[in-house]
């Protein structure tokens, strides 16, 4: 039986580039995804609104992932009003019956850098 090696790269995709094509085609070669799923956020909680609009950036998502072994655009934020939070998402595809050991959450620099720390004390 071949395991599930599902990649999600998640993003406001306003524009979609090749910084988030190249880490979603590294994370695919060094992590030997099996399904590599782009998801547009439909209401980014951490950034202002999106100038484009959800439809056109999941064509453009659509666009950038095309004739690519694997991968494919993902509207699962886009079908829900509220803002798109990665443990929503995530309970998404567990309610499908994916197992957290078969999702990889991949995640861009920029929005890597915007979550927050704790604050640790010195003792």
């Amino acid at each position: 039986m071949t395991s599930r090696r599902i990649g999600l790269l998640g993003g406001t995709f306003d524009p979609i580039h090749l910084g988030h094509v190249e880490l979603a085609a590294l994370a695919q070669r060094t992590l030997n995804l099996t399904e590599l799923l782009v998801i547009p956020a439909n209401v980014p909680p951490h950034r202002t609104k999106p100038l484009t609009s959800s439809f056109h950036r999941f064509a453009m998502t659509a666009l950038a992932v095309a004739g690519r072994p694997g991968w494919r655009a993902s509207d699962v934020e886009l079908r829900h009003e509220a803002p798109s939070y990665t443990t929503t998402t995530l309970g998404r595809f567990h309610q499908q019956g994916y197992e957290p050991g078969e999702l990889f959450f991949l995640i861009g620099a920029d929005a890597f850098a915007r979550i927050p720390r704790p604050h640790h004390r010195s003792f």
